[in-house]
């Protein structure tokens, strides 16, 4: 599995208005053709479209094909919605 780093803008959550906010969004998917991965990006709540493909490598995560998340644009870790950490933590009682 690769790792495809992008920066996207989402939409307004409330009017739908585009290029609302940037994220840095990494994608994970079977081939290290960024093309490929492109069509995951969807699975990231309220994409909009690519301002730019950053990188793509080895994914150091376990997810399966199509999992797309948010990652720190300094320290590239992954950041987690309030509904993701809620979730970890039950499955941690």
């Amino acid at each position: 599995m690769y790792e495809h780093n992008y920066e996207i803008y989402t939409c307004c959550p409330k009017t739908g208005e585009t290029g609302w906010d940037i994220k840095h969004v990494s994608v994970i998917s079977k081939t290290d053709r960024s093309y490929d991965a492109r069509k995951f990006l969807t699975n990231f709540p309220h994409y909009d479209c690519v301002i730019l493909s950053n990188y793509s490598v080895p994914s150091k995560y376990n997810y399966s094909e199509g999992t797309a998340f948010e990652v720190d644009q300094y320290t590239n870790k992954r950041i987690y919605s309030k509904n993701e950490l809620r979730q970890l933590k039950l499955e941690n009682i």
